[in-house]
């Protein structure tokens, strides 16, 4: 039996493996040719994947039903060849009879878990974290036998094949295992507590370091290049968010710039031909305040003909995009958007929004008539196009857009709406992405928070004080913008409460920059903290305010506990 057994599932198991390396080349044709060649439950298994990629990469909601209905049949697959396979007592590595298997489940129980946190729904969410526990307990069970074994590095045997399953075992266990443990760590203050009781810790730290091993033992593998882009996605996103973090000479803007980079470098040369990793060198120049350079990287990127994998190409445009509105680059920045539009349906009244408001910066910085009626044109459909949106950036911009209207109606209904606006929306959105942080001091130079617009109002005057404290505060002047954002916290209750509770964020920043050794000035700085977390109200941006302030009282409490 063991003999037929590894003649029929080996060569499927190589087989995918060989599949999801295609796909980090953007071989998407080569890739799905081999994951619908057959119907074992590892074929299933790379069905999901492509699946997967694609519904989190465009966030269209139909997908999100179809790459779960695809998960649930390679689970139920993997199931029960996991149980044959440990009944039977077979092998197709080194390690415990059906390990692969238990594996590829895990990796299947984490996909279908992000895709329930995508949904935004109370309900998946809670499914999503019994979803996790499953994992966890799978790959808890693995890490205590072999744990040891997986971090010392890789040993190779004389069998090539049985390398390459051991590889996916060892490389795929120690990803996962740093991924879940990343998840949880990042999940909503409550859900954390309610996990905790149960015995489940997101340890940050721990699980950075879980995924940054199988990166370094065997960067030319598979789960490797995937644990380097979840990486690369965690610091570009939740780090970048974030302005109270640890500087040390290997992590000077807190988190691994020149590991980051050389571990780029190697992929690169496995991967040549894959956009995703020129994408990510943009992502890692922008990172360290190089936007120009980051812009030629995708410029050339987007010379050539699309990646097959689609949803990537949304990927490179919003990189495009946010990089050019970031570096002042209003006009590049707009025609990014607006080419979104047609990429990505499901979020194109973002795209327009975001696009009218590079138009309105190029009116205010160079008088550009022309503008100012692209801008209108992009603004006039959001109201009706965003009625039955409820995600908290649709509901932001549909605010905005009714208040134009509102203007507008009070003297007669007059001209376009971009000529209603007050402060700078782009200025909004670049805080609500922290584009700051990406920004030399020639950019942020160029900021102009002091103009007062005809139409602004006490809203728009709140998230100019807000705009402008954190400017200052990337500049040096810590003083003004202290003073400034104390005056912000003071407001208790405003239709912009999002910027008041964002201000409670900003002061402990503040603090924390102007003295990180003083216990008692962490103590304050993380009682701000507390109370941006817990503002409440109507905040569009709660959720990315939440991963900030997680992110920040991590740091805090580990300065408070050195001091």
């Amino acid at each position: 039996m063991y003999n037929s057994y590894q003649e029929e599932k080996l060569p499927a198991l190589l087989s995918v493996i060989r599949g999801l390396n295609y796909i980090l080349d953007d071989k998407m044709d080569e890739a799905v040719k081999i994951f619908n060649y057959g119907n074992t439950s590892f074929h299933l298994s790379g069905q999901a994947v492509i699946s997967f990629i694609q519904a989190v990469l465009t966030f269209e909601p139909f997908r999100f039903g179809e790459s779960q209905e695809k998960i649930d049949l390679a689970i139920k697959a993997l199931t029960e060849d996991k149980d044959f396979a440990a009944k039977n007592d077979l092998y197709l590595c080194t390690f415990d009879p059906g390990i692969e298997y238990r594996v590829s489940i895990g990796l299947m129980l984490l996909l279908s878990a992000l895709i329930g946190f995508c949904s935004e729904s109370i309900v998946t969410s809670v499914k999503s974290v019994y979803k996790l526990r499953k994992a966890h307990g799978i790959f808890n069970k693995i890490n205590k036998r072999h744990f040891e074994s997986f971090t010392k590095g890789f040993q190779s045997t004389n069998n090539k094949d049985i390398d390459t399953v051991n590889e996916y075992v060892q490389t795929g266990t120690l990803l996962c295992t740093g991924l879940f443990t990343l998840l949880i760590s990042l999940l909503p203050p409550k859900m954390i507590t309610i996990l905790s009781l149960l015995g489940y810790k997101g340890d940050r730290d721990m699980a950075l370091n879980y995924m940054w091993k199988p990166a370094l033992q065997r960067p030319s593998g598979f789960f490797a290049a995937v644990a380097f882009a979840a990486l690369i996605q965690y610091y570009s996103g939740a780090v970048q968010l974030c302005s109270i973090y640890r500087v040390t000479p290997s992590e000077p803007d807190g988190w691994p710039v020149h590991r980051c980079f050389e571990l780029l470098s190697k992929i690169r040369e496995t991967h040549p031909d894959g956009p995703m990793w020129p994408l990510h060198e943009a992502k890692l120049l922008s990172m360290v305040k190089k936007q120009t350079e980051a812009i030629h990287v995708l410029n050339d990127l987007m010379a050539k003909p699309p990646p097959k994998l689609m949803q990537l190409e949304v990927l490179i445009v919003f990189e495009h995009a946010l990089d050019c509105a970031f570096s002042h680059r209003y006009i590049d920045g707009a025609k990014s958007f607006m080419k979104l539009s047609s990429l990505n349906d499901s979020s194109a009244g973002l795209y327009s929004y975001f696009a009218a408001a590079c138009f309105l910066q190029d009116v205010q910085a160079h008088a550009n008539v022309e503008a100012l009626m692209s801008a209108s044109q992009l603004l006039e459909p959001l109201d009706k196009q965003l009625t039955d949106k409820t995600a908290p950036l649709d509901k932001y911009i549909r605010r905005k857009v009714r208040k134009l209207c509102e203007r507008r109606a009070s003297v007669g209904n007059q001209g376009g709406l971009a000529e209603y606006v007050g402060f700078s929306p782009l200025y909004e959105l670049i805080y609500v992405w922290n584009g700051f942080r990406r920004m030399n001091l020639e950019e942020l130079s160029q900021f102009d928070v002091d103009r007062v617009h005809p139409w602004q109002d006490e809203g728009d005057d709140i998230c100019q004080a807000l705009v402008k404290a954190t400017l200052w505060r990337n500049l040096g002047k810590l003083d003004e913008s202290k003073i400034l954002l104390h005056k912000l916290c003071q407001v208790t209750k405003h239709v912009e409460r999002w910027a008041i509770a964002f201000a409670h964020y900003e002061m402990a920043v503040v603090l924390f920059v102007i003295d990180s050794k003083s216990k008692n000035s962490l103590k304050e700085c993380d009682s701000y903290l507390k109370a941006a977390r817990d503002f409440g109200g109507d905040n569009e941006f709660e959720s990315r305010l939440t991963i900030r302030v997680q992110l920040a009282r991590h740091v805090v409490r580990q300065c408070l506990q050195e001091g």
